[in-house]
């Protein structure tokens, strides 16, 4: 998603992909408070509220951009995979999961040093990334091939796939420990 919303600060991350910025919106003003500088064609935005930082994926530079939500500045960037697309963060492990739709693959970051741990080869053009920490696993939607990957959060290995509709691209865990494929659709008039 191109939106975060932090837990406890009432504040937004948005990613502005044809400006390669980020603006940081007061969700008490619903006013823009800052503009950040990131890497070309900003996509997903996950924020970890343990260091208050925003994860910004930028899909034409194959970068990752940290942003330092206290100071409102990138504080660090990561190379990806080819075309990052999604992130997502584990609160548990302090790991954060990209997905990479060009290298079919997930890049795994420790948040804590700020460092690649590795990356996992996932389905054809992976999406939406989402953690269930009842069952550790992290769900990908893999778009070219209409399925879902399961990946293993305590070994970090690929363990199945799983059918989905057409076209899947976002993925979200409920509290009933089940996921939900959300296929893209165009708007007909």
């Amino acid at each position: 998603m191109g939106i975060a919303i932090h837990p406890t600060a009432n504040l937004a991350v948005v990613a502005n992909h044809k400006e390669d910025k980020v603006s940081i919106l007061d969700l008490n003003t619903y006013s823009v408070t800052a503009t950040i500088g990131v890497g070309k064609d900003p996509a997903g935005v996950a924020i970890d509220p343990n260091t208050n930082t925003a994860l910004i994926t930028n899909k034409k530079d194959n970068t990752l951009t940290i942003i330092d939500l206290s100071a409102n500045t990138s504080v660090n960037t990561l190379p990806m995979g080819a075309d990052p697309s999604s992130v997502v963060i584990n609160s548990a492990s302090r790991r954060a999961f990209i997905s990479n739709e060009k290298g079919d693959s997930v890049t795994v970051i420790d948040l804590d040093t700020q460092t690649l741990i590795g990356e996992i080869q996932v389905g054809q053009n992976p999406h939406g990334v989402d953690v269930n920490p009842d069952t550790h696993t992290l769900v990908v939607t893999n778009e070219k091939e209409d399925q879902i990957s399961i990946i293993d959060l305590d070994s970090i290995l690929f363990t199945t796939t799983s059918p989905t509709g057409d076209k899947p691209q976002g993925v979200a865990i409920d509290t009933l420990q089940t996921w939900r494929s959300l296929p893209m659709r165009r708007a007909t008039m």
